[in-house]
């Protein structure tokens, strides 16, 4: 499976642990959907090529909708799913370190 993938992936089901709605696109009119949710979007790559192997830097949109007084709510849903980004995770084949 691709990084973007297994990363996508990952993110998504941190999101279902932390107990979050969450989607991989914005919600249709049709589609019944309550505030607060999580859209997942794009992971933006870029390759870094090293002699032996490659490795690349990964950034991946997460947009947290919610009605307009629940401002704390977004901002606890926010740093529940920024904890994924700080030291090291692990996907099936991947061991990923994230920055920030």
């Amino acid at each position: 499976m691709a990084p973007e993938m297994e990363l996508f992936n990952r993110l998504y089901e941190v999101a279902d642990l932390l107990g979050y709605q969450a989607y991989d696109h914005l919600p249709m009119k049709n589609e019944p959907v309550s505030y607060p949710f999580v859209v997942i979007g794009d992971v933006t790559t870029t390759t870094i090529p090293y002699k032996d192997d490659y490795g690349g830097l990964y950034a991946v949109t997460v947009d947290v909708w919610a009605s307009g007084e629940d401002r704390l709510i977004v901002s606890q849903m926010m740093e529940g799913l920024s904890r994924l980004g700080k030291g090291f995770f692990y996907t099936t084949n991947l061991q990923l370190k994230c920055n920030k």
